[in-house]
């Protein structure tokens, strides 16, 4: 369950859920539990950049930086639904809207991701992530600072 007001990165929430390890590639980033992962042209995966970037999957185990060797994730399938913190106010008007992830370096204490969904521009043509919905909680609504949303991802490696 996300951790009241920080960012906490992608989290699992519904749909075909196929867990896979990706070898790393030799200088990775610091990923952290929940970090969105990309696949390079060499096969292998790092942490995913803002923007237009496939999401390959998502990391269900933290790793330091220039790690390598494999690491854990959930495959961003279609029909998945994922949890991610805005970093801003989020309206029902952008329902249905896309917009991109923004990367930050995984907390250090918890070793989460510090993803979060970029509330600056919802709405753009093409983005990584697509709302769906308000994660259904107390305390957390439409016009809040900063809420948790329902998510599709809809630039993945395996389709959107």
């Amino acid at each position: 369950m996300p951790h009241p007001g920080k960012a906490f990165g992608l989290e699992y929430h519904s749909g075909p859920k196929v867990v896979r390890k990706g070898n790393l590639v030799a200088a990775n980033a610091a990923i952290g539990i929940g970090d969105a992962l990309t696949l390079t042209s060499t096969g292998e995966v790092d942490r995913t950049a803002a923007g237009d970037v496939q999401i390959y999957g998502v990391a269900t185990e933290q790793k330091g930086a220039s790690d390598g060797g494999d690491i854990e994730c959930i495959l961003t399938l279609p029909g998945m639904e994922w949890l991610i913190r805005a970093d801003g106010v989020i309206n029902r008007t952008h329902v249905g809207n896309l917009a991109d992830l923004i990367v930050a370096a995984r907390d250090a204490n918890t070793l989460r991701s510090n993803m979060q969904l970029d509330s600056a521009a919802p709405g753009a043509a093409t983005a990584q992530l697509k709302i769906i919905d308000i994660w259904k909680q107390i305390d957390n609504d439409f016009g809040d600072a900063t809420p948790v949303l329902l998510v599709s991802i809809q630039e993945s490696f395996h389709g959107a």
